[in-house]
């Protein structure tokens, strides 16, 4: 940690005399050159900028070169005052400046005395002259005016990032504001969940997998003064992003005592219904609700939602101190789930089974016959008859039994989706807010924000606690608190410093009696299980029917302390910046899920050896006979650290009136997570086992030390040039370009929460050897093992007993700490149109580096074996003959054990060392009494035969381009029109997959040994999206060119206005897979199909434009596709562009009533329509985690879903004064 330290401050020392923190990019700036009549720069010119709001002045002088700059400047409109001995007075109002914008504003002043006056009221020039990114702001009146939110979300205004050009995503939220809108907005080609946001300055962090975390901003649109998104090329101030920067900067007191007070309210009897729940009458009347005891599908579950709040801004003593406040409310009620679950029926709780079957498709019921599991017949000392008497019950299960609910069908033979339920489940927010502005003299100001949210729900379940889990207080809590202070030193030297601290609170909380009981373990009788918490309940799941358990705790204690600072200096032609940022994040995790005991009961324990249509998992469940019983062992939290260190310099020099130079070059520093107390582990795949022999197998189980908490390298070089520029052709053309590249949070230097507490924490546990044959655990008489930590280099060789914590033991390669980059170029021009309209045309690209992904082969076998797969084994160990029959088990060679005759002779087995004890080739001695029944010959094969199961949680190797041609049209409000339409042709490849590729195999690789055929569309690739955001005064009314009348007359028709947000663009690609045949041995569960050439891969039903789920239309033409041979690898690309999904057509509207009540009221009425045309969009992608089609199975290209929200109508009422 000393080089750490000694790097940084030698690197702050060389760039700044002065220091506290970085904060100037919520800030604009105006400047300019000022010139005499004949164009001659004039020096010494007395600059003064006020905001009439406040009355607050910045007071500069031209220097030498004519040029004068105001810099940090709040989003407001201002009015600038020139006087210079010689001239007159010049002054200009409406000058707006915009959330880190600068405005070039160059005059001529007119000869003459300085009593006189030349008054300009127009605007300022709409073209951003001085600098080279590409950015779009939305004001006050947008933020306020346009419709926001979607279904199951508060108002928000991250919804405004949607409106910039090559912005994608449109996730509805679950889990709290912004959950999955998280997981799909992506930035000019950038990953999703890589945006990093500020508030009023710094950082809004999440310290864990992502940034742009909408649910660490609890903020309502009514507390926001204006946003911007800085998309690429922005200065070298912007760091630690690599999907641009979103700005949000909170409202500030007046002059004036100014505030609102307003409710928005929803309710299901104004909204649409899905489209699935219309297709679906039965058991539903015409507005979705349930009438009778079965629907077909669910009915429409309530929903109730309401949006309440105040703001209020005011002086404390007028031009020095002002105070702005908010809170914002949120109550919705919405019914859980789908409302229909499957339970057992009274009969089969008795342990009659005798109406337990199925129907075939011809409507003939068949009954599903019981084997007891002692005789293996259909009448046995258990089972007879197909029931159990309740004396053979278990007694852990006659326990539970009572907790079961009623069926809600009284239908005997109904024992699947015969629950149905319309319990609602609360959701309560409360967001409250203070911010402070303070002129100290005209040299000091102090700002100070408080903002404070708190989201909650009770989590009432579907099926009630203990067994449906949940009925206990779920948070997710924030606070964000921000601390600005600028001191000018000289008038062209100025210092912004800001402190800043983020706290999120989020999880399940622990609760003192849960469902009836304090201790639920005790009173089951479970044996070998150690609940973190007496309260929890065991996970149960019953093969066709789930109970989650609960009553335990998971939450997570998030906190980011961060200082930042900037020293502009004035100098010259140039406006020079210096600053550094630190910031520190802490996540201490706990998650005891399980730790009550899980049990998995399926129908094989109560059926025939062998035959999976026989068998009833709830009459193995009557018995107790789990088919595994394991309990998780949690001791050690996760308290992980990590931290941010950049310094940066920047220099906008107008080399000439048209030609401005945007020079700049910041160093970042991440260091890699570590645990606070070491309890951290891995296997480090890039040294040998010495506990092996031989010894020469890389990977190598390693505990965190003192010298090496983390596991990898800390990379001192990122550097980032930026370089830009900006020339003006004349008044209303300008010209940018521009090259950045940006380091970005990610990989491991990411917080990681719990999987690397392996070995601290494990899973203990039995499963069936035979298939059910024993029973893995019977949970009334046996005992669970106990749980010993072992941090040995031989703890998890093979898989472990205990198992580790993770799931899929982790591994971490040294390099795992290099940071994703972006790099940024692009080429725009920008008109200036009449009507206070600009346009802008550009390209914009992005190509990204070390992104997350899941690509390399870890523990996979070499593709060369693959061909071992086509030979099989049959009994006695021998190749089998052609076209074996079945009673020979045949089995592919790679799949058979290590120690037969025909594994023994095959070439890559016969090159291996004789381990002594058996006298057999094996990749390392001890690898069949490690491995046993799966000792085979492709374990043996794979690149670290001594690990079952290995996870490189941090990858970073991928890599991605995008293209587009962006466009956006901007009109600043003016004869009652303001107009953003943004549009994007675009492309964009990766092999990355996406952020979440650590979770999901979704994004996993189907052919690790084959890089270049994983780079394919991104699954966030929107080849074309157009977004349009208006708002229009209506021309009726006085003042007006219709209807310009007062009175009675002009409160019915006049103060009407609209606004939308028009939304349009392409499918998404598809992730077309099969099912894997491998055994795992080369992919992560699944791989993709052949193709077949020269077929349509779309279907007719697909083009027809009439595309019906009703009628089970597949998207796709099954003859298009092929299932590759076993052991191959299928041709498809990983993600199709062929077949897309649907486009996403949205149109959302609001229409709007102003009533003034004299001069400083008013009132205000909101309609908003969202989705107005009720379109449907069928689909299972959200574009995060998606059910991706697979071909071979039933129902391939069929869609079960529609994606978008039906129309939502709200309204709402504010009070203005």
């Amino acid at each position: 940690m000393s080089h750490l330290k000694r790097s940084f401050v030698l690197l702050i020392g060389s760039l700044l005399m002065a220091g506290a923190t970085w904060a100037q990019v919520n800030r604009g700036s105006i400047t300019g050159i000022v010139t005499d009549p004949s164009g001659a720069v004039v020096a010494n010119v007395a600059i003064t900028v006020t905001n009439p709001a406040t009355g607050v002045t910045n007071n500069v002088t031209t220097n030498s070169s004519g040029v004068y700059t105001v810099p940090l400047l709040g989003a407001a409109t201002y009015r600038l005052d020139a006087q210079a001995t010689g001239f007159k007075k010049y002054e200009q109002t409406n000058i707006l400046v915009q959330v880190g914008e600068t405005v070039r504003l160059d005059f001529a002043l007119t000869l003459g005395s300085e009593t006189q006056s030349v008054q300009v009221s127009a605007q300022a020039p709409l073209l951003q002259r001085e600098s080279s990114d590409t950015g779009t702001s939305v004001t006050s009146q947008q933020v306020e005016e346009l419709p926001l939110t979607s279904f199951g979300d508060q108002r928000t205004p991250a919804t405004f990032i949607q409106l910039a050009p090559g912005t994608t995503g449109h996730g509805n939220s679950d889990g709290g504001p912004g959950a999955n809108r998280t997981m799909t907005t992506s930035v000019s080609g950038s990953m999703v969940s890589s945006t990093t946001m500020l508030l009023d300055g710094a950082d809004v962090t999440s310290v864990g997998a992502f940034e742009g975390d909408l649910r660490a901003l609890q903020l309502p649109p009514d507390a926001v003064q204006e946003f911007k998104l800085e998309s690429t090329n922005g200065s070298a101030e912007y760091g630690r992003s690599g999907g641009g920067t979103a700005s949000f900067q909170v409202k500030s007191g007046t002059n004036q005592i100014h505030g609102s007070v307003y409710e928005f309210l929803r309710n299901d009897a104004l909204n649409a219904l899905n489209w699935f729940q219309n297709a679906s009458p039965a058991g539903c009347d015409a507005n979705g609700r349930q009438t009778g005891v079965n629907p077909v599908k669910a009915c429409r579950p309530p929903y109730k939602q309401n949006e309440f709040g105040v703001t209020a801004g005011a002086p404390i003593k007028r031009d020095k101190a002002f105070i702005f406040g908010y809170y914002n409310g949120f109550r919705l009620t919405q019914g859980v789930s789908n409302g229909l679950a499957t339970i057992p029926t009274e009969q089969m709780k008795q342990g009659d089974f005798t109406n337990y079957g199925t129907f075939d498709k011809n409507g003939v019921w068949h009954q599903t016959p019981l084997y007891d599991p002692t005789t293996h017949t259909t009448c046995g000392p258990l089972i007879c008859g197909n029931k159990i008497s309740p004396s053979n019950f278990d007694p852990v299960s006659a326990k539970v039994i009572p907790l079961m609910p009623t069926p809600s069908n009284p239908d005997l033979r109904a024992v699947f989706n015969n629950y149905t339920s319309t319990v609602a489940n609360p959701f309560s927010v409360n967001e409250w807010g203070l911010k402070g502005d303070y002129i100290i003299n005209e040299k000091n100001r102090l700002n100070i924000l408080y903002a404070y949210g708190k989201n909650s729900t009770p989590r009432i379940p579907l099926i009630p606690a203990p067994l449906g889990g949940g009925d206990q207080p779920s948070i997710n809590e924030t606070r964000n608190i921000r601390v600005n202070y600028n001191l000018v030193i000289k008038p062209n030297l100025i210092n912004q410093a800001t402190a800043s601290l983020n706290q999120w609170n989020s999880g399940t909380q622990a609760v003192s009696t849960w469902a009836g009981k304090s201790d639920w373990v005790s009173y089951l009788g479970i044996k070998g299980v150690a609940p973190n918490y007496p309260t929890q309940f065991p996970q149960i799941v019953i093969n066709g029917q789930s109970w989650d358990g609960g009553g335990g705790a998971g939450f997570s204690n998030q906190h980011a302390p961060g200082l930042n600072d900037t020293l502009t200096w004035i100098k010259g032609k140039h406006a020079v910046k210096l600053g550094f940022q630190w910031l520190r994040g802490a996540s201490n995790d706990v998650s005891t899920g399980g730790s009550a005991g899980y049990f998995n009961f399926l129908n094989q324990e109560t059926g025939l050896p062998g035959d999976s249509s026989t068998g009833i998992a709830f009459a193995s469940f009557l018995l107790g006979r789990a088919d595994e019983g394991r309990a998780y062992h949690f001791n050690a939290p996760a308290y992980s650290r990590n931290g941010y260190y950049a310094a940066f310099a920047q220099d906008d020099y107008k080399l000439t009136p048209k030609l401005t130079l945007n020079l700049g070059i910041r160093w970042d520093l991440f260091t890699p997570v570590v645990h606070r107390y070491n309890h951290k582990s891995w296997v480090n795949p890039t040294k040998t086992n010495p506990d092996l022999t031989p010894n020469t197998l890389l990977g190598v189980f390693e505990t965190a030390t003192s010298s090496n908490p983390s596991g990898m390298n800390t990379y001192y070089r990122d550097f980032s040039p930026r370089v830009g520029l900006a020339y003006s052709l004349n008044d209303k053309t300008v010209i940018r370009a521009g090259y950045g590249i940006f380091y970005a949070q990610g990989n491991g230097n990411r917080v990681d929460g719990t999987p690397t507490v392996q070995g601290y924490n494990g899973t203990v546990g039995r499963t069936s050897p035979d298939a059910g044959i024993t029973p893995g655990f019977i949970w009334g008489t046996d005992t669970l093992p106990g749980f010993t930590p072992d941090l040995s280099p031989t703890a998890f060789l093979g898989g472990g007993t205990p198992r580790h914590s993770a799931g899929t033991l982790i591994m971490i390669d040294p390099t795992d700490g290099l940071s994703p980059y972006m790099q940024n170029y692009t080429l725009n021009v920008e008109r200036q149109l009449p009507g206070q309209m600009t346009l802008s045309v550009g390209f914009v690209g992005n190509k990204g580096t070390h992104l997350a992904s899941r690509l390399t082969p870890w523990d996979k076998m070499p593709p060369q074996y693959l061909p071992l797969g086509s030979t099989l084994i049959c009994t006695g160990g021998v190749v089998c003959p052609a076209n074996p029959d079945q009673s020979l088990n045949p089995t592919s060679l790679l799949f058979s054990p290590i120690g037969g005759p025909v594994a023994q002779a095959t070439a890559p087995i016969a090159a291996m060392p004789v381990d002594p004890a058996t006298g057999h080739h094996a990749p390392f001695q001890g690898f069949e009494a490690l491995y046993g029944v799966n000792a085979t010959v492709g374990q043996s094969l794979r690149i670290n035969p001594q690990y079952a199961g290995l996870h490189r949680y941090y990858e970073g190797l991928g890599v991605s381009n995008y293209d587009a041609l962006q466009v956006k049209l901007d009109k600043r409000f003016s004869n009652g029109l303001s107009l953003l339409v943004s549009y994007a042709w675009s492309k964009t490849l990766t092999d990355g997959g996406s952020i979440f590729s650590t979770f999901s195999t979704e994004f996993a690789t189907t052919t690790p040994w084959n890089r270049k055929a994983q780079k394919a569309y991104s699954f966030e690739d929107i080849p074309s999206r157009l977004s349009i955001a208006y708002v229009y005064d209506l021309p009726v009314g006085r003042g007006h060119k219709l209807l310009n009348q007062g009175g009675v007359l002009n409160q019915v028709v006049g103060g009407w206005k609209t606004s939308g947000i028009l939304t349009y663009e392409s499918g998404r690609p598809q992730n077309i897979e099969v099912a894997d045949t491998t055994g795992a041995l080369e992919n992560n569960g699944w791989r993709e199909p052949d193709r077949v050439n020269g077929v349509p891969m779309a279907s007719a039903a697909y083009h027809s434009g009439h595309f019906d789920p009703g009628k089970h239309d597949s998207m796709f033409n099954p003859a298009a596709f092929a299932i590759p041979c076993q052991f191959c690898f299928g041709t498809l690309t990983p993600t199709e562009a062929t077949v897309r999904d649907f486009p996403w057509p949205n149109e959302d509207f609001s229409l709007m009533k102003d009533w003034k009540i004299k001069e400083r009221y008013g009132v205000n009425f909101h309609a908003d329509f969202f989705n107005l045309f009720n379109r449907h969009v069928f689909g299972d992608n959200n574009g995060a985690y998606a059910t991706e089609p697979t071909f071979g199975q039933p129902g391939f290209g069929e869609v079960g879903a529609q994606v978008n929200n039906p129309r939502v109508i709200q309204f709402g009422l504010k009070v203005k004064w």
